[in-house]
C-alpha cells in the first residue's frame, strides 16, 4: 500500500508541474509577468538571453537557452513609461499571441513542452519610435524555478547603431572558406552559416539570411544584437 501511495504521488506531483502552464498565463500575469506558482523568482542570472535582428519593418526576437530547456514563457514590449507597445507575431508552433492591453501585445508558450529557443517577430505601430522600447520576459523552467528579470537593451540603439554590443553580421564567405562556398549549392549556403554561426539555431532563417547576397551575407540589414 505505501509502494502504491508513494507511485500515485510522484504522478500527481509530475502532473501538476506539467498542468500548471501547459497553454500560457492567465491575464493575471498581464502586470509583471509573474506566474502563480506560489514561488518567488530566481535572483541569478537566468541560463536564458535574447537574440534581436532589425528588419526594415520589424523585429525578430528570439529566447535562447544558454544551458537547459525551459517549458514556458511570457515576453512583452515596453516604453519608456512602461506602457506595453507593439505586437508580436508567433514563428512556430511553440508560441502564441496573447492580449494584455491591446491586441497582441503580448506572446506566451503554446505548450508545455521543453524548449532551447522560440522565435518571434515583433512590430511597431507606423510612425511609433523604438526609442526607449525594451523587451521584458519571464521564462519558466520548471514549476518551482523561473526568472522574470530579463530586459534587453533599448531598440533605438539597436536601429541606429548606438551601442558596442550590436554586431554587423556581414560575412565574406569567400574570404574565409576561399573556394569550398564559392563551390557549395546555394540551398547549402544556409546550412554553412548555420554551421558557422551556431546562434542561427533554424535553417530556413540561416537560409534566409544567407539569400540576401551571395557572396555576402547580412543578417537583419546587417544589424543585430547577441544581448
Amino acid at each position: 500500500m505505501l509502494r502504491t501511495t508513494s507511485i500515485f504521488l510522484v504522478l500527481a506531483i509530475q502532473a501538476s508541474l506539467t498542468l500548471a502552464f501547459p497553454s500560457g498565463p492567465p491575464n493575471s500575469a498581464c502586470e509583471d509577468r509573474t506566474p502563480s506558482h506560489g514561488v518567488p523568482p530566481q535572483t541569478s542570472e537566468p541560463p536564458y538571453e535574447f537574440d534581436v535582428h532589425y528588419h526594415d519593418d520589424h523585429f525578430d526576437v528570439a529566447i535562447i537557452a544558454d544551458s537547459g530547456a525551459f517549458l514556458g514563457f511570457m515576453m512583452q514590449a515596453v516604453d519608456s513609461n512602461g506602457n506595453l507597445v507593439g505586437r508580436f507575431q508567433p514563428k512556430d508552433s511553440k508560441s502564441q499571441v496573447m492580449t494584455c492591453d491591446h491586441t497582441d501585445d503580448s506572446i506566451t508558450h503554446a505548450n508545455a513542452e521543453a524548449k532551447d529557443a522560440v522565435y518571434t517577430a515583433f512590430y511597431l505601430a507606423d510612425g511609433v519610435s523604438a526609442d526607449g522600447v525594451v523587451v521584458r520576459a519571464t521564462v519558466v523552467q520548471n514549476y518551482a524555478t523561473f526568472w522574470n528579470n530579463l530586459e534587453s537593451i533599448d531598440w533605438e540603439r539597436l536601429t541606429q547603431h548606438q551601442d558596442e554590443s550590436i554586431v554587423n553580421f556581414n560575412y565574406d564567405f569567400e574570404a574565409i572558406l576561399g573556394e569550398a562556398y564559392s563551390h557549395l549549392p546555394p540551398n547549402q549556403h544556409g546550412r554553412l552559416l548555420q554551421a558557422m554561426h551556431p546562434r542561427i539555431r533554424d535553417p530556413g532563417a540561416a537560409t534566409h539570411y544567407s539569400d540576401q547576397a551571395s557572396k555576402t551575407v547580412s543578417m537583419g540589414n546587417g544589424r543585430a544584437a547577441h544581448i
